[in-house]
Protein backbone atom coordinates (compact mmCIF):
# COMPACT_ATOMS: atom_id res chain seq x y z
CA UNK A 1 0.00 0.00 0.00
CA UNK A 2 1.60 3.22 -0.97
CA UNK A 3 1.72 5.78 1.79
CA UNK A 4 1.91 9.61 2.29
CA UNK A 5 5.96 9.73 2.85
CA UNK A 6 6.34 7.55 -0.34
CA UNK A 7 4.46 10.22 -2.07
CA UNK A 8 6.77 12.99 -0.53
CA UNK A 9 10.03 11.25 -2.19
CA UNK A 10 8.67 10.51 -5.41
CA UNK A 11 11.28 10.88 -7.68
CA UNK A 12 10.83 12.77 -11.17
CA UNK A 13 9.55 9.92 -13.30
CA UNK A 14 7.31 8.72 -10.22
CA UNK A 15 5.81 12.29 -10.10
CA UNK A 16 5.38 12.57 -13.75
CA UNK A 17 3.33 9.60 -13.99
CA UNK A 18 1.46 10.31 -11.06
CA UNK A 19 0.69 13.56 -12.96
CA UNK A 20 -0.71 11.68 -15.98
CA UNK A 21 -3.00 9.35 -13.51
CA UNK A 22 -4.69 12.51 -12.34
CA UNK A 23 -5.13 13.92 -15.32
CA UNK A 24 -6.66 10.62 -17.22
CA UNK A 25 -8.39 10.93 -14.23
CA UNK A 26 -9.53 14.52 -15.20
CA UNK A 27 -10.33 13.70 -18.61
CA UNK A 28 -12.06 10.43 -18.42
CA UNK A 29 -14.63 11.89 -15.30
CA UNK A 30 -13.62 8.31 -14.05
CA UNK A 31 -11.30 6.39 -11.25
CA UNK A 32 -9.48 3.25 -11.85
CA UNK A 33 -11.43 0.37 -10.45
CA UNK A 34 -8.96 -0.42 -7.70
CA UNK A 35 -9.99 2.96 -6.07
CA UNK A 36 -13.39 1.86 -5.47
CA UNK A 37 -12.32 -0.99 -3.01
CA UNK A 38 -11.78 -0.40 0.47
CA UNK A 39 -11.40 -1.33 3.71
CA UNK A 40 -13.34 -0.56 6.67
CA UNK A 41 -12.64 0.16 10.47
CA UNK A 42 -14.70 -0.66 13.31
CA UNK A 43 -14.11 1.87 16.10
CA UNK A 44 -15.89 0.70 19.27
CA UNK A 45 -18.29 3.39 20.95
CA UNK A 46 -18.52 4.63 24.65
CA UNK A 47 -21.28 1.03 25.10
CA UNK A 48 -21.03 -2.77 23.88
CA UNK A 49 -20.92 -3.52 20.53
CA UNK A 50 -23.01 -6.30 20.87
CA UNK A 51 -21.28 -7.83 17.50
CA UNK A 52 -22.93 -5.96 15.62
CA UNK A 53 -21.31 -3.69 12.89
CA UNK A 54 -24.13 -0.72 13.43
CA UNK A 55 -22.98 -0.34 16.72
CA UNK A 56 -19.79 0.47 16.05
CA UNK A 57 -18.06 4.18 13.67
CA UNK A 58 -17.18 2.32 10.96
CA UNK A 59 -14.14 4.58 9.30
CA UNK A 60 -13.31 4.17 5.16
CA UNK A 61 -9.96 3.79 4.67
CA UNK A 62 -9.15 4.60 1.28
CA UNK A 63 -5.89 4.75 -1.10
CA UNK A 64 -3.61 7.47 -0.23
CA UNK A 65 -3.40 8.26 -4.29
CA UNK A 66 -7.08 8.84 -4.65
CA UNK A 67 -7.38 10.62 -1.54
CA UNK A 68 -4.65 13.26 -3.24
CA UNK A 69 -6.70 13.44 -6.79
CA UNK A 70 -10.36 14.50 -4.80
CA UNK A 71 -8.36 16.74 -2.85
CA UNK A 72 -7.30 18.56 -5.50
CA UNK A 73 -10.79 18.49 -6.78
CA UNK A 74 -12.08 19.78 -3.54
CA UNK A 75 -9.65 22.70 -3.12
CA UNK A 76 -11.07 23.80 -6.97
CA UNK A 77 -14.94 23.08 -6.03
CA UNK A 78 -14.75 24.95 -2.38
CA UNK A 79 -13.21 28.43 -3.51
CA UNK A 80 -15.54 28.50 -6.51
CA UNK A 81 -18.24 27.96 -4.46
CA UNK A 82 -16.80 30.82 -1.61
CA UNK A 83 -16.51 33.08 -4.10
CA UNK A 84 -19.75 33.50 -5.26
CA UNK A 85 -21.71 32.32 -2.21
CA UNK A 86 -23.29 29.27 -3.74
CA UNK A 87 -24.78 27.54 -0.92
CA UNK A 88 -27.41 29.86 0.84
CA UNK A 89 -28.69 27.11 3.74
CA UNK A 90 -26.02 28.62 6.36
CA UNK A 91 -24.22 25.34 7.46
CA UNK A 92 -20.86 26.59 9.22
CA UNK A 93 -19.06 23.41 7.70
CA UNK A 94 -17.97 22.03 4.73
CA UNK A 95 -16.07 24.92 3.70
CA UNK A 96 -12.71 26.02 4.42
CA UNK A 97 -13.09 27.91 7.64
CA UNK A 98 -15.76 26.23 8.58
CA UNK A 99 -15.55 26.38 12.15
CA UNK A 100 -18.47 25.06 15.20
CA UNK A 101 -17.36 28.35 17.18
CA UNK A 102 -19.85 30.20 15.43
CA UNK A 103 -23.06 28.78 16.10
CA UNK A 104 -22.20 27.67 19.23
CA UNK A 105 -21.62 31.16 20.73
CA UNK A 106 -24.91 32.57 18.96
CA UNK A 107 -26.79 29.53 20.66
CA UNK A 108 -25.05 30.70 23.98
CA UNK A 109 -25.89 34.22 23.41
CA UNK A 110 -29.93 33.58 22.74
CA UNK A 111 -30.14 31.71 25.62
CA UNK A 112 -28.29 34.24 27.27
CA UNK A 113 -30.71 36.87 25.68
CA UNK A 114 -34.04 35.15 26.08
CA UNK A 115 -33.57 34.68 30.09
CA UNK A 116 -32.22 38.08 30.48
CA UNK A 117 -35.36 39.56 28.61
CA UNK A 118 -37.92 36.89 29.93
CA UNK A 119 -38.47 36.50 25.99
CA UNK A 120 -40.43 33.36 24.73
CA UNK A 121 -37.99 30.89 23.44
CA UNK A 122 -38.96 27.36 22.08
CA UNK A 123 -35.24 25.28 20.58
CA UNK A 124 -35.01 21.76 19.18
CA UNK A 125 -32.04 19.86 18.67
CA UNK A 126 -31.09 17.03 15.86
CA UNK A 127 -28.58 14.93 15.07
CA UNK A 128 -29.06 12.85 11.31
CA UNK A 129 -28.93 9.21 12.06
CA UNK A 130 -25.49 7.78 9.84
CA UNK A 131 -25.79 11.05 7.76
CA UNK A 132 -23.60 9.44 5.20
CA UNK A 133 -24.20 6.53 4.82
CA UNK A 134 -27.32 7.53 4.29
CA UNK A 135 -27.04 9.71 1.37
CA UNK A 136 -28.46 8.38 -1.80
CA UNK A 137 -26.81 9.34 -5.08
CA UNK A 138 -29.43 9.91 -7.11
CA UNK A 139 -30.79 12.73 -5.05
CA UNK A 140 -26.95 13.71 -4.57
CA UNK A 141 -27.13 14.35 -8.53
CA UNK A 142 -30.23 16.36 -7.99
CA UNK A 143 -28.36 18.40 -5.07
CA UNK A 144 -25.60 19.04 -7.41
CA UNK A 145 -27.47 20.63 -10.46
CA UNK A 146 -28.90 22.59 -8.23
CA UNK A 147 -26.47 24.51 -7.59
CA UNK A 148 -25.45 24.29 -11.42
CA UNK A 149 -22.33 22.17 -11.46
CA UNK A 150 -20.73 21.34 -14.84
CA UNK A 151 -22.40 17.72 -15.86
CA UNK A 152 -18.78 16.51 -16.36
CA UNK A 153 -17.97 17.35 -12.92
CA UNK A 154 -20.92 15.64 -11.46
CA UNK A 155 -20.12 12.50 -13.22
CA UNK A 156 -16.63 12.66 -11.65
CA UNK A 157 -17.92 13.33 -8.24
CA UNK A 158 -20.51 10.55 -8.84
CA UNK A 159 -17.91 8.07 -9.97
CA UNK A 160 -16.15 8.30 -6.78
CA UNK A 161 -19.37 6.40 -5.18
CA UNK A 162 -20.12 4.07 -7.83
CA UNK A 163 -19.92 0.32 -8.12
CA UNK A 164 -17.98 0.19 -4.87
CA UNK A 165 -17.07 -3.03 -2.52
CA UNK A 166 -15.78 -3.02 1.17
CA UNK A 167 -14.35 -5.59 3.09
CA UNK A 168 -14.26 -5.20 6.75
CA UNK A 169 -11.17 -5.38 9.17
CA UNK A 170 -11.64 -7.42 12.42
CA UNK A 171 -9.52 -8.88 14.96
CA UNK A 172 -10.06 -12.45 13.57
CA UNK A 173 -9.33 -11.25 9.81
CA UNK A 174 -10.91 -9.79 6.66
CA UNK A 175 -14.50 -9.98 5.98
CA UNK A 176 -15.40 -11.12 2.30
CA UNK A 177 -16.06 -8.21 0.43
CA UNK A 178 -19.50 -6.95 -0.18
CA UNK A 179 -21.22 -3.98 -2.63
CA UNK A 180 -22.06 -0.53 -1.17
CA UNK A 181 -25.03 0.20 -2.75
CA UNK A 182 -25.96 3.69 -0.93
CA UNK A 183 -24.30 6.57 1.02
CA UNK A 184 -20.73 9.02 0.58
CA UNK A 185 -17.34 7.45 2.49
CA UNK A 186 -16.64 8.70 6.05
CA UNK A 187 -12.91 9.39 5.03
CA UNK A 188 -13.54 10.93 1.53
CA UNK A 189 -12.37 14.34 1.58
CA UNK A 190 -15.00 15.44 -0.29
CA UNK A 191 -17.75 13.75 1.54
CA UNK A 192 -18.21 16.86 4.66
CA UNK A 193 -18.67 19.24 1.17
CA UNK A 194 -20.99 16.72 -0.47
CA UNK A 195 -23.38 16.82 2.75
CA UNK A 196 -23.87 20.27 3.15
CA UNK A 197 -24.43 20.42 -0.53
CA UNK A 198 -26.69 17.81 -0.27
CA UNK A 199 -29.03 19.61 2.75
CA UNK A 200 -28.72 23.06 1.53
CA UNK A 201 -31.94 23.05 0.19
CA UNK A 202 -33.50 22.27 3.46
CA UNK A 203 -31.43 24.56 5.01
CA UNK A 204 -32.34 27.16 1.98
CA UNK A 205 -36.26 26.57 2.65
CA UNK A 206 -35.94 26.76 6.52
CA UNK A 207 -33.98 30.49 5.95
CA UNK A 208 -36.62 31.39 4.01
CA UNK A 209 -39.38 30.43 6.61
CA UNK A 210 -37.99 33.82 9.00
CA UNK A 211 -41.86 33.74 10.54
CA UNK A 212 -41.63 33.85 14.40
CA UNK A 213 -38.20 33.64 14.30
CA UNK A 214 -36.06 34.49 17.34
CA UNK A 215 -34.51 38.18 16.99
CA UNK A 216 -31.16 38.75 19.14
CA UNK A 217 -31.12 42.49 19.97
CA UNK A 218 -28.06 44.07 19.90
CA UNK A 219 -27.70 46.45 23.41
CA UNK A 220 -27.72 50.13 23.36
CA UNK A 221 -26.61 52.63 25.52
CA UNK A 222 -28.79 54.55 24.82
CA UNK A 223 -32.58 54.22 26.08
CA UNK A 224 -35.61 54.50 24.34
CA UNK A 225 -33.18 53.54 20.77
CA UNK A 226 -33.57 50.18 18.75
CA UNK A 227 -30.82 49.85 15.75
CA UNK A 228 -32.64 46.84 13.45
CA UNK A 229 -29.78 46.90 11.34
CA UNK A 230 -27.75 45.64 14.04
CA UNK A 231 -30.35 42.82 15.30
CA UNK A 232 -29.74 39.06 13.79
CA UNK A 233 -32.75 36.76 13.06
CA UNK A 234 -32.34 33.23 13.80
CA UNK A 235 -34.97 30.05 13.26
CA UNK A 236 -32.04 27.41 13.02
CA UNK A 237 -28.59 26.75 13.58
CA UNK A 238 -26.45 23.87 11.45
CA UNK A 239 -23.06 22.18 11.80
CA UNK A 240 -22.69 19.60 9.02
CA UNK A 241 -25.08 16.80 10.39
CA UNK A 242 -26.27 18.53 13.96
CA UNK A 243 -28.81 20.72 13.36
CA UNK A 244 -30.75 23.31 16.25
CA UNK A 245 -34.37 24.31 14.88
CA UNK A 246 -35.10 28.10 17.08
CA UNK A 247 -38.19 29.61 17.55
CA UNK A 248 -40.37 32.04 19.20
CA UNK A 249 -43.36 30.29 19.16
CA UNK A 250 -44.17 26.42 19.66
CA UNK A 251 -46.07 26.29 16.87
CA UNK A 252 -43.48 27.87 14.01
CA UNK A 253 -41.09 25.52 15.36
CA UNK A 254 -43.47 22.21 14.95
CA UNK A 255 -43.99 24.07 11.21
CA UNK A 256 -40.42 24.05 10.35
CA UNK A 257 -40.13 20.31 12.14
CA UNK A 258 -42.61 19.14 9.72
CA UNK A 259 -40.38 20.67 6.65
CA UNK A 260 -37.02 18.74 8.02
CA UNK A 261 -39.55 15.67 8.77
CA UNK A 262 -40.68 15.43 4.97
CA UNK A 263 -37.20 16.62 3.61
CA UNK A 264 -35.69 13.37 5.58
CA UNK A 265 -38.81 11.36 4.65
CA UNK A 266 -38.14 12.13 1.06
CA UNK A 267 -34.03 11.56 1.45
CA UNK A 268 -34.02 8.38 3.21
CA UNK A 269 -33.08 9.29 6.34
CA UNK A 270 -33.95 9.79 9.81
CA UNK A 271 -32.85 12.81 12.66
CA UNK A 272 -31.95 11.80 16.38
CA UNK A 273 -34.15 14.63 18.29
Amino acid sequence: MITYEMLKHLGPTANTLLLILICKCFSSTNIPDLWRQAMVLPIPKLHDWRYQLKNTCLITLLEVIQKLFVKLFYNRLSSVLITHNVLTGGNFAGLPGGTCRDPIITLESIIHDANQNNSPFWILSQDISKAFNSVNLTMLKFALERIRLPALSIMLILSFFMNRSNWVFTAHGDTPSYWVCIGIDQGEMISPLLWVIYIDPLLSVLKKEMLDRYILRSPTLLPNVTDDASNLAINNLVFMDDSTLVSSTKARLEYMLSITEEFYMLNNTSANH
